[in-house]
């Protein structure tokens, strides 16, 4: 996951376009902007939110079907990881359903896989995966903790 920043002044068309270029030619997964002001005129802050190296298919917007990687969790991960994966699945869309978001802005699949297999038990540790930072902690570091410690108490 990368950011990209953007700053369009006002009528400042070539930005708007470089934007505008830049959002076809990549997968995107949220974008954050904010009305401000530059050199007393208005102006947007633009931030993007996008996947490295996997831009949008021509005809769907969607990725491009060379570029997107299968991965069978199932496979992949132990019984026991793959019983947390599927739990953290289940918040996941429960939490991307409600704030109305695609459920891979909440966490990816990779993410909560990584997060089955390490078990983390606190908010540092959680840091330690890749793409997960401060803000995805704040919003939904605890029930995710949660679910992993519930699941290290049951049997596998």
């Amino acid at each position: 996951m990368q950011l990209r920043f953007f700053q369009i002044q006002a009528g400042d068309h070539l930005a708007g376009e470089e934007l505008n270029k830049f959002l076809r030619s990549h997968r995107v997964l949220c974008i954050d902007r904010e009305l401000t002001r530059r050199d007393s005129s208005p102006a947007w802050a633009v931030c993007v939110e996008y996947l490295e190296g996997v831009g949008p298919s021509p005809s769907t917007g969607g990725p491009r079907r060379s570029e997107e990687r299968k991965v069978d969790y199932k496979e992949m991960l132990s019984a026991a990881d793959f019983g947390i994966f599927s739990s953290l699945r289940e918040l996941r869309k429960s939490l991307a359903e409600a704030e109305g978001v695609p459920v891979y802005a909440v966490f990816t699949n990779d993410q909560l896989a990584k997060l089955a297999q390490t078990r983390p038990a606190s908010k540092a540790a959680l840091e330690k995966v890749e793409g997960v930072g401060v803000s995805k902690i704040e919003k939904y570091g605890e029930r995710m903790l949660a679910v992993i410690a519930a699941a290290a108490v049951i049997p596998a």
